[in-house]
């Protein structure tokens, strides 16, 4: 993979998004930094990669506005175009 690639792909990992928490769930620590605790039904801002492995276990969930649909898409494109 190229080095860009690379850099971007690190880069989107590490973005924050909004996930909304499905149950209660204590802190969880990790090195360097911690999420939560999670209280069910609250929204919280956290890592793409912290997001992904959470969903995936069921403690929390995307935020629906915040998933890419075909006009977030085209805004985004236009964007860096003409950036």
């Amino acid at each position: 993979m190229p080095m860009k690639i690379k850099n971007l792909d690190f880069c989107f990992e590490n973005l924050l998004v909004k996930i909304v928490a499905n149950r209660n769930y204590p802190e969880i620590q990790l090195a360097g930094l911690s999420a939560g605790p999670f209280e069910e039904g609250n929204e919280y801002e956290v890592h793409y990669w912290i997001a992904q492995e959470l969903a995936e276990s069921g403690i929390v969930h995307f935020r629906e506005d915040d998933c890419l649909d075909a006009t977030k898409l085209y805004k985004v494109q236009w964007k860096e175009r003409y950036k």
